[in-house]
């Protein structure tokens, strides 16, 4: 065994106990999130280990036969699963029954396969070999991978540009990783890599946390104030704000109110956030900031207000909500202006919308 490979097993293990003992210190992290971390962590520290022992293992005495044969069937019916778990920290996945039963109808057949080869086998040396099904282990383990990345690619779409080019990287470390391998089979680089991945989507939950609104998920003022102050590019900004929302609260309840307001966020970043950020900015105060011609934000516009009348017919307590916006040349504008050009043209359409449905 070289010590090349047992220094990058070394690092994974180390690096997921690290984490472990951060995400035990670290009280920004939602609950459901630093679960899930914890999860993954375990599962890559158990599973790197038992890889790392069946290496060990192989070829030596056979009266530890059996103890390889027990190793080999936890790392190979763990390691598929460690994506998909991971998967859920990007974009909550709603059909999840389908997900675990192939993960789970995995786990089995390579518990079967300890005992009749068809997987995995070792052989009466103490020799791990690929059995005539190996493909199986194969095939989940890549589905783990692709649906990591399509939940990633499904999730960048409609998030921001802070999170996307970050959380995209990931599933391609992975492929790389597993490419590596089995190319050279010498070099046992996959469980250093999911190590990595795992360790980036801490930080960009992190990073999340700080910068989002808990209860739209919409990036919050501070993030916005920093973009606002550094902006030094063309944009067109939107701002929004909700008409009568006080009423809301005074009619309803401020659980109603909290409802309107997610609807709202939601409706923003459905239309607004593919080609741009979102925010919230205030109590009932939003703002898009996006990369277009302003001979398009007319379109968004419309689109939005579309998606906000499907929200009232379900919701018919939903008020209105008006927007205005202006163009921001970098060499031309001074940014405060800018702003103000938006906001003064928001509260003018706020004024001529009451009229018309009065």
């Amino acid at each position: 065994m070289s010590v090349y490979y047992t220094a990058t097993i070394f690092i994974t293990v180390y690096l997921m106990i690290v984490m472990k003992m951060r995400i035990r210190n670290n009280i920004l992290l939602e609950p459901d999130t630093r679960r899930i971390l914890r999860i993954v962590s375990t599962i890559i520290i158990v599973t790197s280990f038992a890889e790392y022992c069946g290496v060990l293992l192989d070829g030596t005495d056979t009266s530890l036969r059996p103890l390889h044969i027990c190793i080999k069937t936890i790392e190979l019916a763990a390691a598929p699963s460690v994506p998909v778990i991971g998967s859920n920290i990007i974009g909550s996945i709603r059909k999840w029954k389908p997900v675990i039963a192939v993960f789970v109808i995995h786990a089995i057949l390579e518990l079967i396969s300890a005992f009749t080869g068809f997987i995995f086998y070792v052989d009466s040396s103490n020799v791990y070999h690929h059995g005539r099904f190996y493909a199986i282990y194969v095939v989940v383990l890549m589905a783990g991978i692709l649906f990591f990345t399509w939940v990633t690619m499904r999730e960048s779409r409609n998030q921001y540009g802070m999170r996307r080019m970050i959380i995209a990287t990931i599933p391609a470390l992975l492929i790389c990783g597993l490419a590596f391998q089995y190319m050279e089979e010498n070099v046992r680089i996959i469980w250093l890599c999911v190590a990595l991945g795992t360790l980036m989507l801490y930080n960009t939950s992190i990073e999340l946390t700080q910068n989002t609104d808990s209860l739209t998920h919409l990036l919050n003022r501070r993030y916005y104030e920093n973009i606002i102050a550094s902006l030094n590019k063309p944009a067109v900004i939107f701002y929004f704000d909700v008409d009568d929302f006080k009423n809301v609260n005074d009619t309803y309840g401020h659980n109603m109110g909290d409802k309107v307001l997610m609807g709202v966020g939601n409706s923003i970043q459905a239309i607004f956030a593919r080609n741009g950020s979102c925010y919230r900015i205030g109590g009932d105060e939003f703002c898009a900031i996006m990369d277009i011609d302003e001979s398009e934000a007319e379109n968004y516009i419309e689109a939005f207000h579309a998606n906000m009348d499907a929200v009232r017919d379900r919701s018919p307590e939903t008020p209105y909500v008006s927007v205005g916006y202006a163009r921001y040349n970098p060499k031309a504008d001074n940014i405060e202006d800018v702003v103000s050009r938006a906001d003064t043209w928001m509260y003018k359409n706020k004024r001529i919308g009451k009229t018309d449905r009065q």
